[in-house]
């Protein structure tokens, strides 16, 4: 997972709404990154989605998006396996 851009964690903290963040494994076997279309041989390969607790942000400000953000891509980036 590379760094996060911090727009979304700028909505979330000016919102005080919980970042909610979403794993998806399994969609680059799919639709590779490089291809216009899905790979009709890959139509059976298994996706997974999972959704992880909510982040809260009350009580943050501007100051903590960028530390609320890795924070989130590290807690994200150890759900993979």
């Amino acid at each position: 997972i590379g760094r996060f851009k911090t727009g979304p964690f700028s909505f979330a903290i000016q919102a005080q709404a919980p970042i909610l963040p979403v794993v998806i494994r399994g969609a680059f076997r799919v639709l590779p990154k490089w291809a216009w279309v899905p790979g009709f041989g890959e139509w059976r390969s298994k996706i997974e989605l999972e959704v992880l607790p909510p982040i809260p942000t009350v009580g943050l400000t501007e100051g903590d998006i960028r530390t609320i953000a890795d924070q989130t891509r590290t807690f994200m980036r150890a759900k993979f396996h």
